[in-house]
Parts: structure tokens; sequence; C-alpha cells
């Protein structure tokens, strides 16, 4: 469990906010107040095991570093001298792994970047909130991919030995119609 949880206190909290939440929960669960009380004494020992972390700057900043992790993880006897292990990666950082093995992770892509055959499609549509709670009917156009006419699908022209001007011999035509690319 997050010790600052524990404590009711915030990331941000000072050492005088940390010894008021202690003081504040040790007296509420103390054992000599609440005698025979299982609860009370369970709360007490994880309010006190709290604060004896988040009390001591060291401990508390390892805490920290570690994300919230106390025992979780064995002690090392490597030390990572010189390296900031608290940052969080936020933005652009965070989807480097998935930029990074974005074409191995996504197997079923096509090479060419075109849809694979059966994808669903989406569309956003604004509604009225009295038709979301009595229904709607509307009628949506969806461009139906077909062959290329010219050479049908083949890549390459009947009458001539060049590729194909439409499809530049892919066999496949594509066009962008917003940020949606069609093929066919």
């Amino acid at each position: 469990m997050d010790l600052y949880i524990i404590l009711g206190l915030e990331r941000s909290a000072t050492l005088s906010d940390v010894r008021r939440a202690y003081r504040r929960l040790a007296r509420k669960y103390h054992p000599g107040i609440n005698p025979g009380d299982r609860n009370s004494a369970s709360v007490f020992t994880r309010v006190s095991e709290a604060y004896q972390v988040l009390s001591d700057p060291e401990q508390r900043r390892q805490y920290d570093s570690r994300g919230g992790l106390t025992d979780a993880l064995p002690e090392s006897s490597f030390e990572f001298q010189g390296f900031d292990f608290s940052g969080a990666a936020e933005g652009e950082a965070a989807s480097t792994f998935g930029d990074l093995f974005a074409d191995v992770l996504r197997a079923d892509d096509r090479a060419d970047g075109a849809a694979a055959d059966g994808t669903d499609l989406h569309l956003s549509i604004r509604i009225s909130f009295n038709e979301s709670i009595r229904g709607t009917e509307r009628s949506v156009t969806v461009a139906r991919l077909g062959r290329c006419d010219t050479c049908e699908g083949s890549g390459v022209l009947r009458m001539a030995a060049g590729r194909c001007a439409v499809c530049r011999g892919t066999g496949r035509v594509r066009w962008v119609r917003g940020h949606m690319v069609f093929s066919r």
C-alpha cells in the first residue's frame, strides 16, 4: 500500500506534515487507546511503518525513487551512482518503446501500409441528447474499394511492358481523405 495514502498525505507533504499526520493517526489507532481491537493494532503498525520511512529523508527519497515499492525489491549491491531514475516518462518519451518496436508488434499490418482485409471501419457521428435517448437512423456513405480498372490488380499494363500509371505497378490504388488512407 502507498505510504502516503496510509498517512493521508500528498507526495509533496513536508516533514512537519508527516509528523502531524502520524501523531493524529497514532492517537486514534494506538493499541493502548483501543485495547483488544486487532484492526486498530494493524492500522497502527502500518501508520508507524509509513512514518518510519517518510520521516527519514534518505528512506523517503529511496521510497519515492522506487515508485512506492518498499520491500518488493531486494537491495542491490550494485549502485547506480550518478543516475536519476525518479522521473516518470511522459509525452513523447513515454511512446519511445512503442515506436521502437511498432513494426514488430503490429505483425498483422501490411507492408505497404494498407489496412488488412476485413478490418473494421470507424466513423464518428454527432447526435443530440434526445436522439441518444429515443434512437435515430442515419445514412452513411462508404466508398467500396475495388481493383485498379486499368491493370485489373496485376500492376502491369497488358498492352505495354511498363508499369501501370494508376497504381505504379503495385496492383493497388491508394488515396488519402483527411487522416484516412484508402487502397484497393
